[in-house]
């Protein structure tokens, strides 16, 4: 239950009580009756053989429990528990973590993102629980790529094989990252703007040639508003991260400098926010060394950087221009 107070994102909180008035979950108080989710507790989590901790963050920590019967509503016989560190968080966490609860819930209906099943107090700690979504995230997936690549490259006569100018290696590439494009094009037509699309923020299952994706990490998201010319605003600075995240896909490096010297503004949409990016040259070798011309020039219009200009105005036509693409190539 929301409150008519809004503050930043997309709505805010009265009290707690639409959290503490719902039932403890029995399903989930089996799985972890053989210790507390609390201090000492909460880190002997992760040897239980039913639950595990899959990410630990600043302020949050990611568990999978089996939930064999599915009693928590899922299909996968297992469980996703994101929950706040801190016993005793402050209200800017608790307010991401019930704001990823109700952009979830309002994306119920869109297979991009993980179905969210609950939002629970357990232990004092609270928690958001959602159907577990196989896979690895983006960044595990590029930098495991990347690994292969390289190490079957080493065992070939020209250094020209470490490139992905044909073969499967780009058409593997070219697919999952049309397949991100329709997932943040399916999450902008229901009506939200995500804000913190990154590597990390996606899962990829390649168990089959599919390449499925969902997109997590909605703690900062916020529903649009009838403002349309804000929302095309918004919603292109989420086409502008699907640039920096083909860069890395496409290249195996990050676009960012490690320490800052030359900068680049990131589009023309970041206020006077500046992010320093690898220089213009250093950009384009690295693309050019990596992906034909053609799909190096999509990626910087993308990013918008040194006056590129992005001409995709929603993020499924970045999908439909890689397909276009591919089709001639």
């Amino acid at each position: 239950r929301m409150s008519s107070t809004t503050t930043t994102g997309a709505a805010s909180y009265s009290d707690d009580s639409s959290l503490e008035s719902e039932p403890d979950v029995d399903g989930l108080s089996m799985v972890l009756d053989d210790f507390s989710f609390v201090s000492d507790g909460m880190e002997s989590a992760g040897q239980n053989e039913k639950f595990k901790i899959i990410h630990e963050g600043q302020f949050t920590k990611i568990y999978c429990a089996d939930d064999p019967k599915n009693e928590f509503g899922g299909c996968n016989r297992s469980v996703a528990i994101k929950a706040l560190s801190d016993e005793f968080p402050d209200d800017e966490q608790v307010f991401r973590l019930r704001n990823e609860f109700t952009i979830s819930k309002h994306l119920s209906q869109c297979n991009a993102v993980r179905k969210v099943l609950a939002q629970k107090k357990m232990y004092g700690i609270r928690t958001i629980i959602f159907e577990w979504a196989e896979g690895i995230s983006l960044g595990e997936w590029i930098s495991l790529h990347f690994i292969k690549r390289v190490t079957s490259s080493s065992l070939t006569a020209s250094s020209s094989d470490c490139t992905m100018n044909c073969g499967s290696d780009l058409n593997l590439i070219l697919q999952l990252a049309m397949n991100i494009s329709d997932a943040l094009a399916d999450i902008h037509d229901s009506g939200v703007i995500h804000s913190n699309l990154t590597a990390d923020n996606i899962i990829v299952d390649d168990s089959d040639d599919n390449m499925e994706v969902k997109i997590i990490g909605l703690s900062s998201a916020y529903l649009t508003t009838n403002d349309e010319e804000k929302n095309y605003s918004e919603k292109r600075k989420d086409i502008l991260c699907l640039g920096l995240i083909f860069f890395e896909m496409f290249t195996g490096r990050c676009p960012f400098q490690r320490k800052q010297g030359e900068e680049a503004t990131l589009g023309g949409h970041g206020g006077n926010k500046r992010i320093f990016l690898l220089s213009y040259n250093q950009l384009v070798y690295t693309l050019t060394s990596s992906v034909p011309l053609i799909f190096a020039e999509l990626v910087l219009n993308l990013m918008e950087v040194d006056g590129s200009t992005c001409s995709s105005g929603s993020a499924r036509d970045v999908s439909k221009e890689l397909q276009s693409i591919i089709v001639v190539l």
